[in-house]
């Protein structure tokens, strides 16, 4: 068996000088609101420096998640993915 937790964490993105300003409306603008999107609006800052924050991993619970599951117990055994306890609903 294994199970699976859903958690929060940070990232850091280390942002050049020369793009501070128009990532900074971007993100202030709603247009970005993720990594992703930065990622995929400058792809030049994907070369610089990433960084998950591990330290910062914080549990969600099913009312974090729309009452989706964030706790999966699976049987090792089933190819199909298909948990067999959850603590939330699809």
């Amino acid at each position: 068996m294994y199970i699976d937790f859903k958690c929060s964490y940070w990232e850091r993105i280390k942002i050049p000088v020369e793009l501070e300003k128009e990532v900074y409306k971007k993100i202030t603008s709603g247009k970005a609101n993720s990594t992703n999107d930065l990622f995929n609006e400058f792809v030049d800052i994907m070369s610089y420096d990433y960084e998950l924050l591990y330290d910062t991993s914080e549990q969600l619970f099913p009312e974090d998640n729309n009452g989706c599951p964030t706790i999966e117990i699976y049987d090792e055994g089933d190819k199909a993915y298909n948990p067999v306890w959850t603590n939330g609903k699809y």
